[in-house]
């Protein structure tokens, strides 16, 4: 049925300072010490960091030198540029993050903001762009406020920079690199290589290597990765990849692939390559002495 509005306003409304409305300046930044800063909620836990690196106990989290206690967190995305402001917006950032209350914040689609211009290779780390995320780490933990991220987030690999895949396999298409991580060797170690150099960078704000903050409350390896779902949208050489690869162990393994078992199968062997790249890569992790959690 048809519903018909009517649109019409006979006396326009003017709003303006009267007995029923006042002028109001409005600045987000919140007034220190007003009734809307919330900063007393982590004051208390300054530095964060300040009981030790976040674990998990049965089904809450803790820090290792406050046992017994449960945490929680809550928090929100910094993303892209915001992570790399200069060191007076950082600290206002901080504070306003401060002031609302949060404990923890993720960076969000950093990791392609580190490499340079004209850098060789995603790997080529800015100076300047890693001393501002430093910088930020210092200015968070200062105030209590815990940091989270993931190693892969939209990173896109320089021309010729994973050897042993087809020339004209577009990195454009992050799924592609997220696919393929838990199938190309070249592709792993390519994460290993920037986990490495970005984990093993001496923050010279804190004195502390990233893999050594225990002001990290956790790294994820990759931002929304299951292979079930990136197939998806990866491009079609991606797809016949994974396809020839599944064949391939269909016959090691002696599987009697059929119409119907195809999906479940294909299925089985999707989960089966994640968890043997998450346990990669996270072995990775410690082997190279990070402290922080791991998580995915």
């Amino acid at each position: 049925q048809e519903v018909k509005f009517k649109t019409t306003v006979a006396v326009p409304k003017i709003m303006k300072a009267d007995h029923e409305w006042m002028i109001m300046d409005f600045d987000h930044y919140t007034v220190k010490g007003s009734p809307l800063d919330f900063s007393f909620l982590t004051k208390n836990d300054a530095p964060a960091g300040k009981y030790g690196f976040l674990r998990a106990a049965g089904d809450h989290f803790e820090f290792e030198k406050r046992p017994g206690k449960p945490v929680r967190f809550w928090g929100v995305n910094n993303s892209g540029d915001a992570n790399f402001m200069s060191h007076e917006e950082s600290e206002r950032l901080a504070d306003d993050f401060a002031s609302l209350g949060y404990n923890i914040i993720r960076f969000a689609g950093f990791d392609h903001l580190l490499a340079g211009t004209g850098a060789a290779s995603s790997l080529d780390f800015q100076t300047e762009n890693l001393d501002r995320i430093d910088y930020l780490i210092a200015a968070l933990k200062k105030r209590g406020i815990h940091i989270t991220f993931e190693l892969y987030q939209s990173r896109i690999p320089y021309p010729d920079e994973i050897p042993g895949l087809p020339a004209a396999l577009s990195w454009k298409n992050k799924k592609n690199y997220k696919a393929l991580l838990f199938l190309s060797e070249p592709v792993m170690r390519n994460l290993e290589q920037f986990a490495e150099k970005l984990l093993n960078h001496v923050n010279p704000y804190t004195g502390l290597p990233w893999k050594e903050e225990p002001a990290i409350a956790g790294i994820g390896l990759v931002n929304e990765d299951p292979l079930w779902i990136q197939l998806n949208g990866c491009s079609a050489d991606v797809r016949n990849m994974f396809e020839k690869a599944f064949e391939a162990e269909a016959k090691r393994r002696n599987w009697k692939v059929s119409g119907k078992n195809r999906e479940q199968l294909y299925t089985r062997f999707l989960h089966e390559q994640y968890g043997k790249g998450f346990r990669r890569i996270a072995g990775f992790l410690r082997r190279l002495g990070v402290r922080p959690m791991i998580t995915d």
